[in-house]
């Protein structure tokens, strides 16, 4: 942040910033001290006394021993005591290092009336104290003319001879009573150069206020704070002093890296000049709490209202809320306006002595009325690079590009409108809160290891995810077991596995996947996955699995196509659908078409259950062109011992290479069900009629029956 600079080079505002003497009010010399000694003695020592006054600037050092009824002749005219002080001190507020040396010429005393007369050799000097604007729009000389300032500094630049005339006061002690000086001190200026320098004064009191924020010099701040102080700003807490400075010091636990730029405008004052209304134009950018968020506020218009006393305090502040923006109850501190990381605030949120934020609400700030909670309720737009976790609602639009891992807290709702979202290698994308991306197609562009874990609510329409350009494959979307997530019309592919599926009834629908190797992976709660083609995305050689399933409780699989997952290179032990022993759920599969292809002798088995305590229920599927339609071998495959799970197969077409594969129950019992199913007998199997139990050995159309009923000569699906 740009200061004031005052002669010397000092760029850190003190205190009180400028070493000034306000204007004086009419009264009457201070009773200076005894001077012991003869009176021309006396006389000397005065001199030197006024000498040391002048150099420490101070005023009442250089009037104390003048007579009240004194006379100050001056080039401009004579003038009275507190007249002469007055402008005096005028003068010394703009000016820096004033210095009077003088050479004493003669010493005349009176007999007969006891006074002295000396002549001097005087000259007087000094600097001026330069205002440099706390930004360079800030101040063009506090609104003075550089005329003004040059008569400052040249009223006080003189050398010439001065008459100063003593006389004993009842007590015998001497006191100026006459005064012939060099100085051009012109009252006419005095009141402008009162009101420059009160304008000055009250610039760097603001000023220094942003300082010591910056600096979190939370002593010096409240040194600038007046004891009747009330914050009446926007944000309608009206603190008074002990609660306001509170509350500014949980601001600065809370935020870090202050930065201001500080715009002063036109100054009003009282009529003696000892409150100033101060209109101040600003900025801040912050850092928030533990994350990387960046706080931005801009161009906003706060008045201070400062009373003097040893120099200017603040004693009110109105507008736009600045400093004190937490909570005296709660220490929570509120984020109600600006930016976060370029998305505008229009939801309030909180940050809390852990550093961590959430949305905003009247538990939080209780001293807020609740309908300024309530009415920042619009999500922020964002385009372009985001590099930090969001802190409150936004809607993601154009070229979003996400550069390093995030995680979208649970207060926040991330909407997406028809962008692309670029995610860098590696990053990772945690959703505690809402993403929607259901408005419009947006592309989700994956960077090589990149992924997406969802705690929380995802739904998406006509999305697309994807490797970006020139990336490896990516580490697709994992699901929690408390997350709500609903894909529909949308495309996957170029991960190894796309999704895994932790818990939970997510729903994946209407869409196309192209895995690497899995599709989709349970293992663990209720997915519905319904109206998806899959397919193959890496060529004809390419063998993927649609879905393993390793745990879960009902797995519901309906109008599904499964089409190209395997090419002309043997592996027996690929299979569309594999069902691991570890899930002893339910498994629904309803209006599928499970197509192996034209080298169905090298695509062994549609679905493959290796489990022993599963429900496999199949109704109107369609397996054509593998080796084995559906085997339910049971947890020991590789033996087929009896101890498959139970099949109950209903209406399904099974053609080309046809086979139902499944041993019986562990007891050797025959445990599947089939009804109203259709075989041909092209290439493998015999067409099926009634009959009961069908031996292993037997026909390959199907293996351990306990049932047939309604066996179809031809096809259905």
């Amino acid at each position: 942040m740009d200061v004031f600079m005052v002669a010397g080079g000092a760029s850190a505002p003190e205190t009180t910033p400028i070493s000034a003497v306000p204007a004086v009010p009419e009264i009457p010399p201070l009773p200076a001290p005894e001077l012991a000694g003869p009176p021309d003695e006396q006389a000397k020592n005065i001199l030197r006394l006024i000498q040391d006054a002048y150099a420490r600037k101070d005023l009442d050092g250089i009037v104390q021993y003048l007579s009240p009824t004194a006379v100050i002749a001056l080039p401009s005219g004579r003038q009275d005591v507190s007249t002469y002080r007055r402008t005096l001190g005028s003068l010394f507020m703009a000016l820096d290092n004033p210095r009077w040396e003088y050479e004493i010429v003669s010493v005349s005393p009176d007999p007969k009336s006891g006074a002295i007369r000396v002549r001097v050799q005087s000259t007087y000097s000094a600097n001026l104290i330069e205002l440099i604007g706390v930004n360079p729009a800030a101040l063009e000389r506090a609104g003075e003319p550089p005329a003004l300032q040059s008569r400052v500094l040249e009223s006080f630049k003189a050398s010439a001879g001065e008459i100063f005339e003593f006389r004993p006061d009842v007590s015998g002690q001497m006191r100026i009573v006459e005064l012939a000086s060099v100085l051009r001190l012109d009252p006419t200026i005095a009141d402008q150069i009162a009101e420059l320098t009160a304008t000055w004064e009250s610039k760097v009191a603001i000023v220094s206020l942003f300082f010591y924020l910056e600096e979190k010099e939370v002593d010096k701040f409240a040194s600038l704070i007046h004891e009747k102080f009330i914050n009446n700003d926007d944000n309608s807490f009206n603190h008074g002093r002990t609660e306001f400075l509170e509350s500014v010091r949980a601001d600065l636990d809370h935020l870090s890296n202050f930065d201001h730029g500080v715009r002063v405008e036109s100054i009003l004052f009282n009529s003696d000049r000892s409150e100033a209304r101060v209109p101040v134009t600003w900025d801040r950018r912050a850092r928030i709490g533990n994350t990387k968020s960046e706080w931005t506020v801009k161009d906003r218009k706060t008045v201070f209202t400062l009373k003097r006393g040893s120099g200017f305090k603040l004693a009110q502040i109105e507008g736009s809320p600045l400093f004190g923006n937490s909570s005296f109850l709660t220490r929570k501190t509120l984020i109600n306006a600006g930016e976060v990381d370029a998305a505008k605030v229009t939801k309030a949120i909180v940050v809390d002595d852990k550093r961590e934020t959430a949305a905003a609400s009247s538990a939080d700030v209780p001293e807020l009325p609740a309908e300024q909670l309530s009415s920042l309720s619009v999500s922020s737009e964002v385009t372009g690079s985001i590099s930090s976790s969001p802190t409150t609602d936004q809607t993601w639009t154009g070229n979003v590009a996400l550069m390093t891992s995030m995680t979208i807290p649970a207060s926040v709702t991330i909407t997406i409108k028809a962008a692309t979202v670029t995610v860098a290698n590696n990053v990772a994308i945690t959703v505690e809160g809402t993403v929607d991306a259901t408005s419009a197609s947006t592309t989700f562009s994956m960077g090589t290891g990149s992924s997406i874990t969802i705690n929380g609510i995802f739904n998406a329409t006509s999305a697309t995810f994807k490797k970006s350009s020139g990336a490896d494959t990516w580490s697709g979307i994992t699901t929690g077991s408390a997350a709500t997530v609903t894909l529909s019309s949308c495309t996957l592919q170029d991960a190894d596995t796309l999704v895994t599926v932790n818990g939970g009834s997510p729903t994946f629908q209407n869409g196309t996947v192209k895995p690497g190797f899995c599709a989709f992976y349970i293992k663990g709660g209720s997915p519905s996955i319904s109206n998806i083609t899959f397919t193959s995305n890496t060529g004809a050689a390419a063998t993927a699995y649609a879905m393993i399933i390793s745990a879960g409780t009902t797995i519901t699989f309906s109008d599904n196509t499964i089409s190209n997952l395997t090419g002309p290179v043997i592996n027996g032990f690929r299979r569309a659908v594999q069902i691991n022993s570890t899930f002893s759920g339910t498994y629904n599969s309803s209006r599928n078409v499970f197509d192996g292809n034209a080298h169905y002798a090298n695509t062994p088995v549609g679905v493959m259950a290796s489990t022993s305590n599963a429900t496999l229920n199949f109704t109107n599927d369609v397996y054509k062109n593998w080796s084995n339609g559906i085997r339910s071998a049971g947890a020991n495959e590789v033996d087929e011992d009896d101890d498959g799970s139970r099949m109950t197969v209903t209406n399904c077409d099974f053609s080309r290479g046809p086979l139902v594969g499944g041993n019986g129950t562990g007891d050797g019992t025959p445990s599947n069900v089939l009804n109203g199913c259709y075989f041909d007998n092209s290439g493998n199997g015999t067409s099926v009629d009634t009959g009961t139990t069908v031996p292993d050995s037997a026909s390959f159309s199907y293996e351990d029956v306990s049932s047939v009923s309604n066996p179809r000569s031809t096809k259905n699906n």
